[in-house]
């Protein structure tokens, strides 16, 4: 594979010298499952359970990298799946901060998320 020097010296400052595996990483050899992390088969079982009954999902996320991704990853699964009964919430960097806010959870319960 071939790739600039400015990205080579990049990667190689972070430590990164299998630029290979790090550019085309192997999902199946790098992944760990999800079902390992704590409560998930529950968590998914409730997903479910939200989608069959027609349930107003809230995704709740934050304001950094991973969760911006994250929650248009989740939200644009929803979309392509024809689900509509859902919306994101970001709380406000400046007002709110980050985590769970209750005045948050209240206002998603008012919109219907259970």
């Amino acid at each position: 594979m071939e790739i600039s020097e400015l990205l080579k010296t990049l990667l190689d400052k972070r430590g990164i010298s299998d630029t290979e595996s790090f550019l085309n990483p192997n999902y199946e050899d790098h992944c760990h499952d999800p079902l390992l992390l704590p409560d998930m088969k529950k968590a998914l079982q409730r997903f479910f359970t939200a989608l069959e009954r027609n349930e107003h999902i809230a995704i709740y996320t934050d304001f950094d990298c991973d969760g911006v991704a994250g929650a248009a990853v989740f939200s644009d699964f929803l979309e392509k799946i024809g689900y509509r009964e859902a919306e994101v919430y970001m709380p406000h960097r400046d007002n709110e901060g980050y985590g769970f806010h209750e005045q948050a959870i209240r206002e998603l319960q008012a919109r219907g998320t259970r």
